[in-house]
């Protein structure tokens, strides 16, 4: 199921690039792909969003977001060990907790940081709008 959704991304990047080159054609293409991956999820069919057609030739795009967090997870905890070792209050501890926190997701995300924040949020139970 990953590699096929990673194939189906991998389709609509080389979509998405088609429009740069041919508009016309490409927005084509690419409303084609939607809509039947659209479809295809109405129906349930999750694990075969497009056909196998579609996806010869094309590498499966690799998800790097289970590493991310385990690295924003890591230097958040460093912080925090830091915090500890150069002597914090316990009181301000949660503050240095959230700072790490802060701090280590706009390391690793950089300006995608609320991406990285919405990620925890949904770990958490939090929707936001």
């Amino acid at each position: 199921m990953k590699r096929h959704a990673g194939l189906v991304i991998a389709a609509l990047r080389k979509a998405q690039m088609q429009v740069h080159v041919e508009p016309e054609r490409g927005v084509q293409e690419l409303a084609s792909l939607l809509l039947k991956i659209s479809d295809r999820c109405a129906e349930g069919r999750f694990g075969a969003l497009l056909d196998d057609a579609q996806l010869v030739g094309l590498d499966p795009v690799r998800d790097y977001e289970p590493l991310r967090m385990a690295a924003v997870a890591v230097l958040t905890t460093s912080g925090v060990a830091t915090a500890k070792l150069f002597g914090v209050p316990d009181a301000l501890m949660v503050y240095a907790a959230g700072l790490s926190a802060i701090l280590s997701l706009l390391l690793v995300y950089g300006r995608n940081a609320r991406r990285g924040l919405d990620i925890l949020d949904s770990l958490r139970g939090i929707q936001r709008p």
